[in-house]
């Protein structure tokens, strides 16, 4: 069961914790309590938030551990908008945070949403209407949406960022992206993804203004990573396979114990994986080794490149998992 806090605490009090015990690992609950200036109850509270969007990884009787990012985020010269930015990083990492936050868009009132966000996670949550005060206070607090008369809408700049996320453009919000990517794999395929390789598809899409190369080549990684796990789920063995090629090979040409064909993926499907892999190779070396020119890659190349991984890997998804023909 996932544990949440007794009491609603704004997440600016809890980045004041977090704080502390960036600087003292060791303090205890009094003195924690006395630097976030609050009760002891609320203090504890604020701890169940950091334990709850990963921020504290682990604790023993004498210190608490941390996550490496809140150095990025915390200074000396303490700060109020890079800690409310530190909690905004967390909490859209935080993957029910964004199914909430991408149900209420589709139209569902945020009671069904948090309802189904509870079951999609298997939270457990034996408070459901305490989870989603607490996902709307924090919503609020960091400007991400607003919420009146039961509706939660995105704030006018992440709304147009969001709208607009199929044009060739710079999403200055890793929120808009993260919305952009559930919205086109959907909530399963999203949760299949490791929080890494969501990393990097926001890195991916954040330099297709700027590096279309290595935007195509970072998304390109996803998509080996993403086959990689399919061949785990189907138990096929690619130990000694390198790259989205051989991947798309194994999975495809795979033989069973008695030497029969049993293809994991569709013919179609390892096609477009050969071709996603050499364009990826496009982008992978400086210059070819037969005619020793490099390509130009285009932006509209990377953004067709990032919607067109996305594409695959949900088509995989659904016709490894679902037997389903979509693409």
């Amino acid at each position: 069961m996932t544990q949440l806090p007794s009491h609603k605490i704004p997440l600016l009090k809890v980045s004041e914790i977090i704080e502390l015990l960036y600087y003292k690992n060791n303090a205890d609950i009094s003195e924690i309590s006395k630097y976030a200036n609050i009760g002891t109850s609320y203090t504890r509270a604020g701890i169940k938030v950091g334990i709850l969007l990963n921020i504290i990884q682990g604790n023993t009787k004498d210190s608490y551990k941390l996550d490496l990012d809140v150095e990025n985020y915390i200074s000396k010269s303490s700060d109020k908008n890079n800690r409310l930015n530190m909690m905004k990083h967390y909490l859209q990492k935080w993957k029910p945070f964004i199914s909430f936050m991408n149900f209420s868009l589709q139209g569902y009132s945020p009671k069904e949403a948090i309802s189904k966000v509870n079951v999609l996670y298997e939270l457990n949550c034996g408070n459901i209407e305490l989870l989603l005060q607490l996902l709307i206070a924090w919503g609020k607090e960091l400007e991400i949406f607003e919420f009146s008369s039961d509706k939660i809408q995105l704030v006018p700049k992440l709304e147009a960022e969001y709208e607009n996320a199929n044009e060739i453009i710079v999403l200055e919000d890793n929120i808009a992206t993260r919305l952009y990517i559930i919205n086109n794999l959907g909530q399963a395929i999203f949760n299949f993804l490791q929080d890494d390789e969501i990393k990097l598809l926001i890195e991916s899409y954040s330099k297709i203004q700027t590096n279309p190369n290595d935007s195509i080549h970072t998304t390109g990684k996803v998509v080996e990573d993403f086959l990689r796990a399919i061949s785990k789920n189907t138990d096929v063995n690619v130990k000694d396979k390198n790259g989205i090629n051989q991947l798309v090979n194994a999975l495809y040409n795979y033989r069973n114990s008695i030497g029969a064909q049993e293809n994991k993926i569709h013919s179609k499907q390892y096609n477009i994986g050969v071709a996603i892999s050499d364009i990826r190779n496009m982008c992978g070396h400086d210059k070819e080794a037969k005619t020793e020119r490099a390509w130009n890659v285009s932006k509209l190349a990377a953004i067709s490149f990032f919607n067109l991984s996305l594409c695959t890997i949900r088509s995989i998804y659904l016709y490894v998992f679902e037997n389903k023909y979509e693409f």
